[in-house]
């Protein structure tokens, strides 16, 4: 009979296991986790969410269980301790008594660029981790650091508080994973990247609007999540999945390029579509971990 296969690190560490993520659309415009409407806050409407994130898992061997508790134009602070703030269709929803099972192996969290996120951010990280670890004291804090923190946003506004924030966290046992750096670093280096010839710029990761993520960004939320979480590197992931029809209407490039930015020229697809410009890209996450 056959050996049985050596497990990777990612079905050891994420086979069966429990994810929530915490944001707002930074997340799940560039499909990391798929998008929900304003009004769909119970615990039924965000269940098993099948985004970019729980592909990647699936692709290599996982099957995890994604709750999706990003929230349109929410601070994390929004979600927590009290009814939501929030001017819109969900003021006065406390989101966290939704969360009917409070019990999981990673909360993944991607604070706003906003300065009351900032001003608020360690105060709701110590809520959080004093809230998770009730249930399950061994839980994983993930920080996933987006691209408009570092400024790169219709503001340019770059929240330092926020980034410097980031090692204090690390200090207390969480898991960071700065993916905005990574696209700020392509940016300020005149979108150049090592073992690619094509040019990045800001329409390669950024819709027509200037501050969301597309889908090729999302694919890099997505893809250093999981590395950072399992350590597995990062070139040679598949990426096949987001373009994959079969999957849903938010998986086919064109009709993405085709919604978030009309008639404005960008080249990423043609990127999603070169082994080269991925390869390339998947190396500077392997790059960032082994850098931080």
């Amino acid at each position: 009979p056959e050996e049985p296969k050596e497990q990777t690190n990612v079905q050891k560490l994420l086979d069966g296991k429990k994810v929530l993520f915490l944001g707002n659309s930074y997340v799940y415009y560039g499909n990391c986790v798929l998008p929900n409407g304003r009004t769909a806050y119970t615990w039924a409407d965000r269940s098993e969410d099948k985004g970019y994130f729980y592909q990647l898992c699936k692709e290599n061997g996982a099957e995890v269980k994604v709750r999706n508790w990003c929230f349109s134009g929410h601070n994390i602070y929004n979600i927590f301790d009290g009814p939501c703030d929030n001017k819109i269709e969900c003021n006065g929803v406390m989101h966290e008594d939704h969360i009917e099972d409070k019990y999981f192996d990673y909360i993944i969290i991607s604070p706003h660029s906003s300065e009351s996120e900032q001003k608020r951010l360690a105060e709701t990280c110590d809520y959080l981790m004093n809230l998770f670890t009730q249930y399950n004291p061994n839980v994983k804090f993930v920080l996933l650091g987006n691209h408009s923190v570092h400024g790169i946003s219709n503001t340019e506004a770059v929240l330092q508080g926020t980034l410097d924030y980031y090692k204090t966290l690390e200090a207390k046992g969480w898991i960071i994973a700065d993916w905005g750096s990574i696209i700020k670093d392509i940016l300020n280096g005149g979108g150049y990247v090592d073992g690619s010839m094509t040019v990045f710029n800001k329409a390669s990761f950024i819709n027509k609007d200037g501050h969301h993520e597309n889908v090729l960004c999302g694919y890099l939320t997505a893809l250093t999540a999981l590395c950072a979480i399992t350590g597995e590197k990062a070139e040679g992931q598949p990426y096949d999945f987001c373009d994959n029809k079969s999957l849903g209407s938010r998986f086919d490039l064109e009709a993405m390029k085709k919604q978030y930015y009309g008639d404005m020229e960008t080249n990423f697809v043609e990127i999603f579509r070169s082994k080269d410009d991925m390869k390339a890209l998947q190396k500077l996450v392997d790059n960032y971990f082994a850098n931080n």
